[in-house]
C-alpha cells in the first residue's frame, strides 16, 4: 500500500509539477514556507540536551495548538528533563505555537510534507523516544518512517466525525495499514472510540480519557486591563459588546445584517468581527463599510481621535481573540453557519460567557451538546434566529450573566484529560525503557 501510495504520488507530481510551481510562486504562505515543507530548511537538534526522552509533539493548525497548549505546560513543568519538539503544519498554527508556546518547548519546527524523502530526513534529524499526534493529520509515510525506528506512536484527543467514519470505512484498505502504525489511541467521547472499534482498532489499543479543549486555560482578564481593552478598541463605556469570532466568508454578511437589526434597539451595540484567516480582514473591513458601519481593523485604532465614531472594529492580528472574549456581552463563534466544521466553543465559555454557534459544529459535538444542555449556549440557523438569541441575551442582563456562568460549568465538570494524558504519555515511556523524574 505505501509503495502504492509514493508511486502515486510521483505520478502527480510529475504531471502537475508546473501548476504547482506557479501555485507557490504567487502565493507568498506557501511561497515563504516551501523550503520548511519540504524539510530542506530544517534547524540543527545536535545542541539539544538529551538528558531526558525526546517527544515529538504535531499539531496540524491552531485549533490542535490551542487544544494541547495545556498538555504541553504541564509535561514541562512536571518533567522538565523531558526535551520537547513541537511542529505544526500551517502558517498561523506555528505563528500561534510561537506565541503560545515558544518558551515552554525546547524546538518549534515545521512539519514536512508527506514526501518520503522530506520525512525521513526530518525524522532522522528529529530521533523522536515518542511521537504524539493531536486530533488528526494522519499522513502514511510519517507514520511510516517514525514506526520503522520502534517508536511509540500516540493519537491523543482523537476525534472522528460521521463523515470522515464513511470516508475511513470506504476506503479501509487504504486506512487500516496506516491505523496498525498507532499504538494507542486516546479518543475524545465514547462515540469516537466506538467508531474506532467498529474500524477495526483492538479495544486494547484504545483508552478513554475526555476531551483536552475542556483543560484548556482560559486566559486571564482582569478588570483594568478590561477597561484598557476597551479604550484600546474605542469601546464607549456603556456599550454593550457583540463578538463575532473565527468567522468564514458568508458568515460576516449575516452577522452584519443581524448587526444593522439589533443596533436599532441597541444604538450602542458595538461590533469585533474576527476573521479566521487575517488575512481576510481588509476584505470583511470592505463588507462592514459598504454595511454602512464606521470600520476599522485594529492595527489602524492607534493613534485614531477619540472623537471618531467606531462602531465595528476588524481583529486582523493572531493570538488575541481569546483573551478578547472577555469583554463580550455575548459572542459567536464561526465556522458554523457555513459548513466548515466549526471552531473552539470553548474559548467564549472558559470566560463565563454565553456562546452563540450554528449547527455546523461536526468537530465540537460533545462541547456544542453539553453547552446546549446545560444551558450555556445557542445553536442558531439562520440570520433570524440569530437576531431572536441575541436580543434576548442583550435585553437581559441576569440571563446573559446566568449563561455564561452556566458555560463555564460545563467546563469545569468536564476537566482531567490533560492529567489522564500525561498519565498515559508516561506509561508509554516507561514501558519502552525510560525512567522519568517527576517535579511536583
Amino acid at each position: 500500500m505505501f509503495t502504492l501510495y509514493n508511486v502515486l504520488q510521483l505520478i502527480f507530481i510529475f504531471i502537475f509539477l508546473p501548476f504547482i510551481l506557479l501555485r507557490i510562486a504567487l502565493t507568498p504562505k506557501y511561497r515563504q514556507r516551501i523550503l520548511s515543507r519540504l524539510g530542506l530548511h530544517f534547524p540543527s537538534m545536535d545542541a539539544v540536551d538529551d538528558s531526558g526522552p525526546r517527544i515529538w509533539i504535531h499539531a496540524l493548525s491552531v485549533g490542535e495548538v490551542m487544544s494541547s497548549a495545556a498538555l504541553v505546560r504541564e509535561m514541562r513543568r512536571r518533567f522538565p528533563d523531558w526535551v520537547i519538539i513541537y511542529s505544526t503544519s500551517t502558517a498561523t498554527g506555528a505563528a500561534i505555537a510561537r506565541q503560545k508556546l515558544g518558551e515552554t518547548v525546547d524546538h518549534l519546527i515545521t512539519y514536512p510534507l508527506d514526501l518520503f524523502w522530506s520525512v525521513r530526513h526530518v525524522v532522522k534529524n528529529v530521533r523522536p523516544e515518542l511521537f504524539v499526534l493531536i486530533e488528526t493529520d494522519l499522513w502514511p509515510n510519517m507514520l511510516g518512517a517514525i514506526s520503522r525506528r520502534g517508536t511509540p506512536i500516540i493519537l491523543l484527543n482523537g476525534r472522528i466525525s460521521g463523515s470522515s467514519f464513511s470516508y475511513y470505512k470506504r476506503f479501509s484498505l487504504f486506512f487500516r495499514p496506516i491505523f496498525s502504525l498507532i499504538d494507542k489511541f486516546a479518543m475524545q467521547s465514547r462515540a469516537d472510540e466506538e467508531r474506532m472499534i467498529e474500524l477495526g482498532i483492538s479495544p486494547r489499543k484504545i483508552y478513554s480519557i475526555g476531551n483536552l479543549k475542556f483543560d484548556q486555560e482560559g486566559v486571564q482578564v482582569g478588570e483594568k486591563e478590561i477597561e484598557e481593552l476597551r479604550r484600546t478598541l474605542h469601546i464607549p463605556p456603556r456599550s454593550k459588546v457583540f463578538i463575532a469570532g473565527s468567522t468564514h466568508a458568508g458568515e460576516e454578511e449575516i452577522i452584519l445584517s443581524a448587526y444593522g437589526k439589533l443596533i436599532f434597539t441597541y444604538p450602542d451595540l458595538f461590533l469585533v468581527l474576527a476573521p479566521r484567516d487575517p488575512g481576510r480582514a481588509d476584505d470583511v473591513k470592505g463588507l462592514a463599510q459598504s454595511a454602512g458601519f464606521d470600520t476599522y481593523k485594529k492595527t489602524e485604532l492607534p493613534g485614531l481621535p477619540e472623537s471618531n465614531t467606531v462602531q465595528v472594529v476588524v481583529l486582523d492580528t493572531l493570538g488575541e481573540l481569546s483573551k478578547l472574549y472577555a469583554l463580550a456581552t455575548v459572542a459567536f463563534v464561526g465556522g458554523s453557519l457555513v459548513p466548515e466544521r466549526g471552531h473552539n466553543l470553548l474559548e467564549v465559555a472558559s470566560h463565563a460567557k454565553p456562546v452563540v454557534f450554528g449547527p455546523h459544529t461536526e468537530d465540537f459535538k460533545e462541547a456544542d451538546a453539553a453547552l446546549i444542555r446545560k444551558g450555556g449556549g445557542y445553536m442558531v440557523s439562520n440570520e433570524n434566529e440569530l437576531v431572536k438569541i441575541l436580543e434576548l441575551i442583550l435585553s437581559n442582563d441576569v440571563l446573559a450573566q446566568k449563561a455564561g456562568e452556566k458555560a463555564f460549568q460545563v467546563i469545569k465538570k468536564n476537566r482531567g484529560a490533560v492529567e489522564k494524558a500525561i498519565d498515559l504519555i508516561s506509561e508509554t515511556l516507561r514501558v519502552t525503557g525510560y525512567g522519568l523524574r517527576v517535579t511536583s
